[in-house]
């Protein structure tokens, strides 16, 4: 359960098992508090790409369709995602469903750089919404195209977010997903090389955590490990 100010932009952040990067699942930057609601601060969302900075993110898949997008008032998120030095990926994937022919067109030219952040230990953040519904099923396919097992990466994407991944149609369609060719060759590289950020650790230690940049607090960041 996320504790702490209801304003503060949260992420749900998953391990990847034997690859030391790690996957946020993430709502919204810039929405008015819980509600999934346009906002007119440009203060909230540099605020919540702050957020995604202080975090370690490398890149940002952002998940939403172009109507959504223009309706959330988004237009400086790009700009500001460059200034902090993340990557953006805008793929467009209709809610309340899985991915078209469209978007895995579009997520083949995509997936390979963010599998190789992964494998060298960095982060990458994705976000829909309300960070539920189509983040879980993209991070879910991240992880099993890192070389998790389908329901391995179910699981970690669960104990993250409790409740996702409900939908039939959503687990049938990760467990037909399969490991990138180089995924084997990939996770053992990884498996000999550092987390970044000065740090090694063992990968399958910590599956699950929560962060929050707090409202005020000159970018301090709270840590939740379950």
């Amino acid at each position: 359960m996320m504790q702490g100010d209801e304003a503060s932009y949260r992420l749900a952040v998953v391990g990847s098992g034997r690859v030391r990067g790690q996957i946020a699942m993430a709502g919204c930057p810039g929405r008015t508090g819980t509600a999934i609601m346009p906002s007119n601060s440009s203060w909230r969302l540099q605020r919540d790409v702050a957020t995604l900075r202080h975090w370690g993110a490398q890149a940002l898949v952002t998940l939403l369709d172009k109507a959504e997008f223009s309706w959330l008032r988004l237009a400086q998120l790009p700009g500001l995602l460059s200034v902090q030095g993340i990557d953006w990926y805008h793929l467009p994937m209709r809610a309340g469903g899985v991915p078209d022919e469209r978007f895995e067109g579009q997520w083949r030219a995509v997936a390979p750089r963010l599998r190789s952040i992964l494998w060298c230990g960095g982060r990458v953040a994705v976000h829909c919404l309300d960070g539920r519904c189509r983040t879980a099923l993209i991070s879910a396919k991240l992880l099993i195209e890192l070389g998790c097992p389908s329901q391995d990466a179910i699981n970690r994407v669960r104990g993250a977010r409790p409740g996702v991944l409900a939908d039939p149609d959503a687990e049938k369609f990760l467990r037909a997903q399969r490991a990138a060719p180089e995924a084997a060759y990939r996770t053992r590289l990884s498996l000999v090389g550092p987390i970044g950020h000065g740090r090694t650790v063992d990968p399958d230690d910590v599956t699950m955590q929560m962060w929050a940049l707090p409202i005020g607090q000159g970018g301090e960041q709270q840590r939740q490990e379950g």
